[in-house]
């Protein structure tokens, strides 16, 4: 699955050419033959509305068929449709061929412009819940880089102390050997930290655990995605005492990580996160209602359009699967409407959303119930 980033959108929405085609259409995950021959001729019939504009747009043989060889080359590909993830879409311009499989349920669409239509996009660049976990056992510490498919593991044997032992030495398990106990059923070691030698065993696993800390700070410190620990509560509390980072999570897996296995923790992972996922646009909603009915917010496309070019939009709501077309005067920033997507007409909300995106801003595509104004398409909240 080839995933969208920001640097990805800020690229598609940098590009202006005399043709530019955004196709998107729904796929099916391991699909029978038949919902993959059904899959490819959707392509196929969006390619040929394609060409119908391309024509009417002065195109002409053999060169529209040139231009768009790419989108028929996968139709014709039987082996691509074997491996699809739900939703693929495809930019093509003058030498540029961009192709995205995503985990996400697109309405089939095609788009023929000056531009690409990226609006769709904001929806799976949404759904990049990227984080890392760190499974934390004084025998055993692990990393994995997790996103909302799965979890891969990142080897830090080279980097990280992975075992108490390599920080504090092979005798430690004999010393604290006495403070040891074997959790009956469970089949781990649980140190319970009273009685004699008390001290000396939580000062090395201090040690350990600062050792850990200060070789995941390096190698996570210019990320800027939370850091999830999964482990036992009180070597969890032990690490954050000494944890120099500043993504890590507030709140913790607990239990052994081992017992718990990958998936669930993945799941677990996920499920922790949530709020943190959607903190700015929970964040963003409450304050477009704060200010709800004064000059910091507006809920009409002739406004928002002009504003969004002039890079005055700090967070955009726009409803799914809905649309308006048109054309803006830059110079006096009036909008005009047109009635469908026509040869001179854009789509002002991919319009809006390309330049409040490129000057810094949020989109959210939406629901009605989840818009901050439930009685509008087209919601912006103001930076002044």
């Amino acid at each position: 699955m080839k995933r969208i980033n920001e640097k990805n959108l800020k690229e598609l929405a940098a590009v202006h050419g005399l043709h530019c085609i955004s196709v998107f259409i729904p796929t099916h995950i391991s699909g029978d033959k038949g919902l993959r021959e059904g899959d490819a001729l959707l392509l196929k019939n969006e390619l040929k509305d394609i060409k119908r504009k391309l024509a009417a747009r002065g195109l002409a043989q053999p060169g529209l068929d040139e231009w768009v060889k790419p989108i028929q080359n996968l139709v014709d590909d039987t082996e691509f449709w074997s491996r699809q993830e739900g939703g693929l879409a495809l930019f093509i311009s003058d030498n540029l061929f961009k192709k995205y499989e995503l985990d996400i349920n697109f309405e089939p669409y095609n788009y023929v412009s000056t531009e690409f239509y990226i609006k769709p996009l904001f929806s799976a660049l949404a759904t990049n819940q990227d984080f890392f976990l760190l499974t934390l056992e004084l025998e055993e510490v692990r990393l994995h880089k997790g996103t909302e498919a799965g979890l891969q593991e990142i080897d830090i044997t080279e980097m990280v102390p992975t075992r108490l032992e390599e920080v504090v030495g092979s005798d430690y398990e004999q010393k604290s050997s006495q403070f040891k106990s074997q959790q009956k059923g469970h089949g781990y070691s649980v140190y319970y930290g009273h009685g004699e030698g008390k001290d000396e065993n939580k000062t090395e696993i201090n040690k350990y655990l600062r050792e850990v800390d200060k070789s995941i700070t390096k190698l996570l410190k210019n990320e800027k995605v939370p850091l999830v620990v999964a482990g036992v509560d009180y070597l969890v509390s032990a690490y954050r005492e000494v944890n120099s980072l500043d993504n890590l999570y507030e709140r913790h897996i607990p239990g052994n990580p081992k017992l718990l296995g990958l998936e669930s923790l993945h799941k677990r992972a996920l499920d922790l996160l949530q709020p943190y996922f959607n903190k700015t646009k929970k964040e963003k909603t409450e304050s477009y209602r704060q200010f709800q009915g004064t000059p910091k917010t507006a809920n009409n496309i002739d406004d928002i359009v002009p504003e969004a070019m002039h890079g005055k939009i700090d967070t955009l709501f726009m409803l799914k699967n809905q649309d308006v077309f048109g054309m803006v005067d830059e110079v006096s920033d009036q909008v005009e409407y047109k009635e469908g997507a026509e040869l001179a007409e854009v789509s002002l909300f991919n319009l809006a959303a390309k330049e409040a995106f490129l000057h810094g801003g949020n989109v959210y595509l939406v629901e009605q119930e989840e818009m901050p104004d439930g009685f509008s398409i087209i919601n912006a909240l103001y930076r002044y």
